[in-house]
């Protein structure tokens, strides 16, 4: 049997015609530069139904479903209805994709539309990740959230990166992107979208070619009370003239001119690459901050730490190490975690030759406890608490009689100033007191030889 879809993929500024096989194998199709309510595009479409008489289904992206719609369907007067009360979520994109559905519909009444909605992959985010921080009577009555877009070609995206990965996508923690006139980041985990960088509209988010993204809400109260603009006029400028086109003066939003420009020597061309690539960067590492375990360098998929402390516990490889030195100028800290921990043998695989080094018996004969929490979460406490010790913001919360006065001492390792002897003692109490704080969870932390360290708080560097 012959099954023939249509695909029509009505974007702001383009339509694309797809005609597909039972296997999703592409027969004919046309795309057509040009907004899909203009002439141009409508008599492109007409011509195109015409010549493919016999279809089965037409199935038609939509950008936005609104709350009403989190899944894709057969569109009715109800949908169809939902759709177009969605319109004013996504004006720049909703109006031309329902003209192309009425145009289907009237030459070809008795064809089935099928509506494919972008929101959909997002419509089960975490309820963190949906939730915007405003007034609750916003969210319940106007049903303010992040919706999330580009569904569809996330979707596409993922089942493929798990076709060349070999690897189902259950197994798969990605980072998605989608760059084009529109774009934005999603984080994926098993399947589901945790985190996705465009919000209650597609105007969220990353520099795109005509948009925004996002800006400071506050600056645009100031326009409209200060300045005067109205809401028609920043809604104008933030969908139109903003962007890689507003950045580079008006001369472009296209990526490849503004490469070609910045290289002959246009700074604003040049400034607009650099605002887009780092909010790209931004929004990717957000998005990689956002899947529910970190990889280390030395970790594996089956043995990475998570970063969440509730999970960690139950999941955490038996041997984190993480070693500092105190007394160096540059006081580093390194993190490591080993994919096949073999009790009394941390894996120090990423930490510098001069630092590795066996533990001593007494950490040898503790490595088998139990679970512990990952010593990734606590690397930064000893590098912030360390700088602050650099900075003489030290303090301690433990009595006297038990940490000792270290800072009438003479240096035992080295010589230098008073000053510099006092710094270092400084340093060292910091990086105790880190060590403390993380003591409960039974992390084995390093922070170098320190000879007032005693007990299990004298933690071997790795």
């Amino acid at each position: 049997m012959v099954v023939n879809i249509l695909v029509i993929n009505a974007g702001s500024g383009s339509l694309k015609l797809n005609l597909l096989d039972a296997h999703d194998r592409r027969i004919a199709g046309t795309d057509i530069d040009a907004a899909p309510d203009g002439p141009e595009a409508r008599e492109a479409l007409r011509a195109f139904l015409d010549q493919t008489p016999n279809l089965d289904a037409v199935g038609h992206r939509f950008v936005h479903g609104g709350p009403e719609l989190t899944a894709s369907c057969r569109i009715d007067e109800r949908v169809r209805r939902a759709l177009e009360e969605a319109c004013a979520l996504a004006p720049l994109h909703l109006p031309p994709a329902l003209f192309a559905l009425d145009t289907v519909h009237r030459r070809l009444p008795d064809v089935p539309n099928i509506a494919c909605l972008d929101t959909a992959f997002h419509a089960a985010l975490p309820l963190a990740a949906r939730t915007y921080a405003v007034p609750a009577e916003w969210r319940e009555r106007h049903g303010i959230r992040r919706y999330g877009f580009h569904g569809l070609s996330y979707a596409w995206a993922l089942q493929r990166a798990a076709e060349l990965l070999a690897r189902p996508i259950a197994d798969l923690q990605v980072v998605l992107t989608h760059l084009g006139g529109g774009a934005s980041v999603c984080a994926v985990s098993a399947g589901q979208s945790v985190s996705t960088s465009m919000g209650f509209t597609p105007l969220e988010g990353l520099v795109m070619v005509r948009r925004s993204g996002s800006v400071d809400p506050g600056m645009l109260l100031w326009l409209q009370t200060s300045r005067g603009l109205s809401a028609q006029d920043i809604s104008d400028a933030l969908e139109h003239r903003s962007g890689l086109l507003g950045l580079s003066g008006g001369r472009s939003g296209d990526t490849r001119e503004l490469v070609k420009a910045a290289a002959s020597g246009d700074d604003q061309a040049q400034l607009a690459m650099d605002v887009y690539t780092l909010r790209i960067r931004q929004e990717v590492a957000a998005a990689a901050a956002s899947l529910p375990r970190a990889w280390t360098p030395s970790s594996s998929p089956e043995r990475s730490a998570p970063t969440n402390p509730r999970s960690a516990k139950r999941s955490a490889p038996d041997s984190p190490c993480s070693a500092s030195n105190p007394d160096s100028t540059d006081a580093r800290t390194t993190t490591a975690s080993s994919a096949t921990p073999t009790p009394g043998s941390p894996s120090c695989s990423s930490i510098p030759e001069r630092t590795a080094r066996s533990p001593p018996k007494s950490a040898r004969s503790s490595a088998d406890r139990g679970p512990r929490r990952s010593a990734t979460l606590y690397a930064s406490i000893a590098a912030s608490g360390i700088a602050a010790a650099r900075r003489g913001q030290t303090a301690t919360t433990r009595p006297a009689a038990h940490r000792g006065d270290h800072s009438e001492q003479p240096s035992r390792r080295r010589g230098g100033s008073a000053a510099q002897q006092h710094a270092g003692h400084a340093r060292r109490r910091v990086a105790q007191r880190a060590a403390e704080r993380v003591e409960a969870g039974d992390v084995r932390l390093a922070f170098g030889d320190d000879p007032h360290a005693t007990g299990d708080r004298r933690s071997p560097r790795c």
